[in-house]
């Protein structure tokens, strides 16, 4: 897997004409689409809340829905745990890479100290999440998870 990297400044304007025109044609569909998201999210929390030391966003699936699953490690493990779970053949993203200040594009931008920054990208891991989801999926996603926090959790003894 190939490195995020932000060479350049610029926007994240992505949308064509006609990606634009498929969104609309989708809006008739959303109310179906939203409730598959919140049974994904249900399903996700259901088997997050049965692994220790990870966690979901506060209100996840509660009231919002949102097409991605983040989840908050205990430690600063992400980059391994999504190594492992690479390894079982489950792609993950590290959420916010290293954030943005490491990218070149921005390392001659002045800042001052980030240790929320630091400390969140390396706890959150985005897990696959799609509409067409099964539970077996996230069941699966779910169990590599919590034996790749285990493995690491092991070697750190």
């Amino acid at each position: 897997r190939s490195p995020r990297l932000s060479e350049s400044s610029g926007t994240n304007a992505k949308l064509s004409e006609y990606h634009a025109a498929v969104a609309l044609a989708s809006l008739d569909s959303w109310p179906a689409t939203r409730l598959r998201h919140l049974q994904i999210s249900e399903w996700y929390r259901q088997a997050i809340g049965r692994l220790p030391g990870i966690s979901l966003q506060p209100g996840y699936g509660e009231g919002w829905v949102t097409g991605a699953t983040n989840v908050v490690l205990d430690s600063g493990s992400a980059e391994n745990i999504a190594r492992a779970m690479l390894h079982d053949g489950i792609e993950t993203r590290m959420w916010w890479s290293q954030g943005c200040h490491v990218q070149p594009a921005f390392a001659d931008c002045g800042r001052g100290e980030l240790p929320v920054t630091e400390n969140l990208a390396a706890r959150v891991l985005g897990l696959p999440h799609f509409p067409e989801m099964p539970k077996d999926d996230v069941e699966a996603v779910a169990a590599a998870l919590g034996k790749a926090r285990k493995e690491r959790t092991r070697r750190a003894c």
